[in-house]
């Protein structure tokens, strides 16, 4: 499955819209080396002899392709590691200084994250009632308005209706958090923090009509490795952590595109060894894959073949 994998992380990353996150996953065995031979030494899990790794993933969001890999660290290594290949488009991320060289290429533009900005307000709540629930107001508004988007909208009507509808939204609620007062370390001056230095990140949404409020479609993809951090609680190496990785990735760009992960495994499993390389690309679980034929006469023999040409 690796080479498929490959050609997944290639098409993946062949796009000028990405998002990306990361979330931590339990290691159990030794520790890694780098290619000189020297440990990496990744932070261990208090109490324990595990290791802290961490699986990075990131969402074409225009093709509806998914790739999860593993490292061992959330650093701005790892992030140039997992994004080197992205040099033009939108990035859409958290606020994590990881990513930072990866924005400040030049035709890279970071997108922020509403959904990141209001849970900040969220959770500050308790703290001061009064302006959390006009800050909360005040997302629930922008994700009302930009519902009423229709697709018979043309991009340039859209741009447009973001312009008169969304645009002064934004104006008076930038206005209202510079003329806050707060104590910087409680958390609701965590939140206005946080909002002020992503301001500039969350208006891009008016570059283009295609672009997403928030980076939730890519949280959602990272839920299956949460309950699997629950059920398995580990992964045995480090190794084994990018095979999950591999794995997550088939299946979260499956469930994009409504194909039974088992279905399409069963398939692929029987037609790989006998697929060029050159023709990989026709396994891959998007909205052109097609299972072989049911009753082909051709079906039954194809492990078959695989095992004569081994």
């Amino acid at each position: 499955m690796k080479p498929l994998f490959d050609e997944l992380h290639a098409r993946t990353m062949n796009t000028e819209y990405l998002q990306a996150d990361e979330s931590t996953i339990k290691v159990l065995t030794k520790l890694p080396k780098d290619e000189k031979g020297d440990l990496k030494v990744p932070k261990k899990v208090k109490g324990s002899g595990q290791m802290l790794g961490y699986m990075w993933v990131v969402h074409n969001v225009t093709d509806g392709l998914v790739c999860f890999q593993y490292l061992n660290t959330r650093s701005g290594e790892s992030a140039q590691e997992i994004l080197g290949s992205f040099t033009e488009g939108y990035l859409q991320v958290d606020g994590h200084d990881s990513y930072n060289k990866i924005a400040e290429r030049e035709n890279v533009h970071r997108l922020g994250c509403m959904a990141r900005a209001r849970r900040k307000f969220f959770e500050a709540q308790g703290n001061d009632p009064q302006r959390a629930t006009y800050t909360l107001e005040f997302f629930q508004k922008v994700y009302e308005l930009v519902r009423e988007e229709t697709t018979e909208m043309t991009p340039e009507e859209r741009i447009v209706w973001r312009e008169e509808n969304l645009k002064p939204l934004y104006e008076q609620f930038k206005t209202w958090v510079d003329a806050q007062l707060y104590t910087p370390k409680s958390p609701k001056g965590g939140a206005f923090t946080n909002i002020k230095n992503q301001w500039e990140t969350l208006m891009t949404l008016f570059m283009d009509v295609h672009l997403l409020l928030d980076n939730n479609r890519i949280e959602n993809k990272i839920r299956p490795l949460a309950l699997g951090r629950k059920n398995y609680i580990f992964a045995g190496s480090h190794g084994a952590a990018q095979r999950i990785a591999m794995m997550y990735s088939f299946f979260a760009t499956c469930k994009i595109h409504d194909i039974s992960p088992f279905e399409w495994l069963t398939d692929t499993l029987n037609r790989i060894m006998v697929t060029k390389l050159s023709n990989l690309h026709e396994l891959l679980p998007t909205a052109d894959w097609q299972p072989f034929p049911k009753g082909n006469s051709d079906t039954h023999s194809l492990t078959d073949k695989a095992e004569s040409k081994s």
